[in-house]
């Protein structure tokens, strides 16, 4: 072998040790000290293919400590598609606050509301969740492999009794060794993306002789949601039926009758906010029968329990062009939509 492509091999092998060995070993500090002796958690050793519980992930936690808010949106990736936080902070004089995980579904919105919003303390007035169609009686999606690793990532202690009583407590155990691996040892990298996006984006800004400051908006232009083809998103299709989800109060079978209870104790109101899909073939995105019933039924549920709720389903400033990837907005509309959002419901969400 010719010894400059050896040298180069070698110098690819160093690199790429050196970005994805490090992550694989870190691991975060454990969660802050507990209140009361009810609240101890269980301790919990983590260790390569022991097949331990991945730690507590304190960083939205220390988040919310930090900004002190006193309006959160929590959900998945729309929260950060459709909320700015500064806009709404500016408009309300209050402070706000996101609390989104991307691929999150009900089961991590109740996990961050009791583990994050609950166990800070900071007692924000008012948490408004961000959601589509039939995600509150889907609790089963996305909770397997990975999205495992996520769910246990917002829980302290080893199990959470909501979580196993709806779920079950098969996952862990059914995990193989190999599986194991990958998911808690492994995937740190995945979780360690921004500290590994840094260190990228400094070796090729030094590669191609250029600021890093200055290449990192374009890296995020071109590989940000917004830049994926709606064909793409592994999500079309999935929530437009409703077989496997039909409306319920089961408690067994929804977070949110648990949601509700625990808002109640704590004394933090809670606003459910539908966000509108993207509407199809020039048409404003109206439900179907299933679904017009099942959003019917919801909001008779949510009236009942006297949780406030909004639907910009039917919103027609609300259109096509404004879509990025899937049902998310375009980042050049999330400071519209948080103006739009407060002019609509300003005096409902931010009491003005």
């Amino acid at each position: 072998m010719d010894p400059a492509r050896r040298t180069h091999l070698k110098h690819l092998a160093l690199y790429g040790a050196s970005v994805l060995l490090p992550p694989t070993f870190w691991r975060e500090s454990a969660p802050p000290p507990p209140t009361d002796a009810e609240d101890k958690p269980e301790r919990i050793e983590e260790h390569w293919f022991t097949g331990g519980k991945p730690l507590f992930s304190r960083t939205p936690l220390n988040k919310l400590i930090r900004e002190k808010p006193e309006v959160v949106f929590l959900g998945d990736s729309m929260v950060k598609a459709w909320i700015d936080p500064e806009k709404l902070s500016a408009l309300s004089s209050q402070r706000v606050s996101t609390l989104w995980q991307p691929n999150s579904t009900s089961s991590r919105w109740y996990l961050m509301f009791k583990n994050y919003v609950v166990r800070s303390q900071v007692r924000p007035r008012r948490v408004v969740f961000l959601f589509r169609n039939a995600f509150w009686h889907l609790p089963a999606y996305k909770v397997d492999g990975p999205f495992w690793h996520d769910i246990e990532r917002c829980m302290p202690e080893m199990n959470d009794p909501v979580i196993t009583r709806i779920l079950g407590d098969q996952r862990r155990r059914d995990m193989g060794k190999v599986d194991r691996f990958i998911t808690e040892d492994a995937y740190p990298i995945q979780q360690r993306q921004d500290q590994t996006a840094n260190l990228l984006e400094a070796t090729a800004a030094r590669l191609i002789g250029q600021d890093p400051d200055a290449l990192r908006p374009l890296i995020n232009d071109r590989l940000g949601f917004t830049r994926f083809r709606q064909t793409l998103s592994v999500e079309t299709g999935y929530h437009t039926g409703l077989q496997d989800a039909p409306f319920t109060r089961d408690p067994t079978k929804t977070f949110l009758p648990h949601i509700i209870d625990l808002a109640r104790k704590e004394g933090i109101e809670i606003f459910m906010l539908r966000v509108k899909r993207r509407p199809n073939s020039g048409t404003d995105s109206p439900d179907s029968p299933e679904m017009a019933r099942y959003i019917s039924d919801l909001t008779t549920y949510f009236a009942k329990e006297n949780v406030p709720y909004y639907d910009f389903t039917p919103d027609p400033l609300i259109n096509d062009s404004m879509y990025a990837e899937g049902d998310h907005l375009d980042l050049a509309h999330t400071a519209w939509f948080s103006e739009h959002l407060y002019q609509t419901l300003g005096k409902e969400i931010f009491g003005k």
